[in-house]
């Protein structure tokens, strides 16, 4: 039931005031501690790690302190927590790490026009995603993806969201190639074409069929849909069609809406 009229005067007033809410948010340590970086820490683990200039500026606008503790993940699997050092500047490692795996999630989209995927691309990272795959199909525009910006998004998603993988981003491919990429791995065997004009859901097919430690494909095209040519290679290579909705969506809406199903 919603607030009447007349109860909205008091609801209003039992919100605390803007100070109280920022006071305890500064005091409560899982948000003070939950403040993440990145490093690829694969063979040799070091005993302390330099924060960049670019951290030690987010640390200062957290109100995060010299003596308070941050966290470090590998970009794979595992998480230290660290203990700052020498005015925020640096962090020691100061216990065992948790490691948790993440689900394959690898997304195969053309891009869209203008700069709407960047949005996109940091909802996909929130949402599950490990590697983006961009597409070039028929009907899609040839441009670069892989850029400096783009990997700032997904580490600052990444972070924001305290995933324990760092999603990957590859230069783009034709289909041909992409059959080529994906027959060289065989685990990836659950793969999703996403089309409007099909009559398998996914949503039914995932509510009988899924699990979500299963690893998944999902293919989606430009912005004018696949042509009857790429249709035929897709069938040919035995790849499943889905429809998400009885709508059209937009090429970024699809990604997101296949991942939230999916996770």
């Amino acid at each position: 039931m919603g607030l009447l009229p007349a109860d909205f005067e008091s609801a209003v007033s039992t919100i605390p005031p803007l100070r109280q809410i920022q006071r305890l948010f500064s005091q409560s340590p899982f948000i003070r501690q939950m403040f993440l970086v990145f490093r690829y820490l694969h063979k040799e683990i070091p005993s302390e790690i330099m924060l960049s200039p670019e951290e030690c500026r987010h640390l200062r606008a957290r109100r995060i302190q010299s003596g308070q503790l941050i966290y470090i993940g590998d970009c794979r699997s595992r998480r230290w927590p660290a203990r700052l050092k020498e005015g925020c500047q640096k962090a020691v490692l100061c216990g065992h790490p948790v490691k948790r795996e993440e689900s394959v999630r690898i997304l195969c989209s053309c891009l869209p026009e203008g700069s709407r995927w960047e949005r996109s691309l940091s909802d996909a990272v929130e949402l599950g995603m490990t590697h983006f795959q961009p597409l070039y199909c028929d009907r899609s525009e040839k441009r670069s993806f892989f850029s400096f910006r783009n990997q700032r998004i997904i580490l600052s998603a990444s972070a924001q969201s305290r995933r324990f993988f760092l999603p990957k981003i590859f230069r783009p491919k034709k289909l041909n190639r992409l059959a080529k990429l994906l027959r060289r791995c065989p685990s990836l065997q659950n793969i999703f074409v996403m089309i409007p004009d099909t009559k398998q859901s996914l949503q039914e097919y995932l509510r009988h069929s899924w699990n979500p430690s299963q690893s998944a494909v999902i293919i989606v095209g430009p912005e004018g849909g696949f042509t009857p040519r790429e249709l035929d290679w897709f069938s040919q290579q035995g790849y499943p069609f889905f429809r998400l909705s009885p709508h059209i969506l937009r090429v970024g809406t699809a990604g997101i809406a296949s991942l939230a199903m999916l996770s």
